[in-house]
């Protein structure tokens, strides 16, 4: 039993690593300007980090690009961002 709660709890850390570090590298990049841009654009609209700087933050590496995906199309994403400057 012991095994067990311990897998859990190690679970739980990592995902409040994971979490805490997609937060900071939306505050401390310009990212932020990114997604709120995208995430207002409309009530439908999403933008989502992917691939590489996920995968690095998972595996505790320095985060040296950004990948991101969105369902909006691009002349969307180009009103969205000529909006927000």
């Amino acid at each position: 039993m012991d095994n067990f709660l311990d897998k859990i709890f190690f679970r739980s850390r990592n995902l409040d690593y994971i979490s805490q570090n997609l937060i900071d590298l939306t505050n401390q990049t310009p990212a932020n300007k990114i997604f709120e841009a995208l995430n207002t654009y409309s009530h439908n609209s999403e933008v989502r980090y992917v691939g590489g700087c996920v995968r690095k933050i998972i595996k505790k590496q320095i985060v040296d690009d950004i990948d991101l995906a969105t369902n909006l199309k691009p002349s969307e994403i180009c009103d969205a961002l000529k909006k927000k400057k």
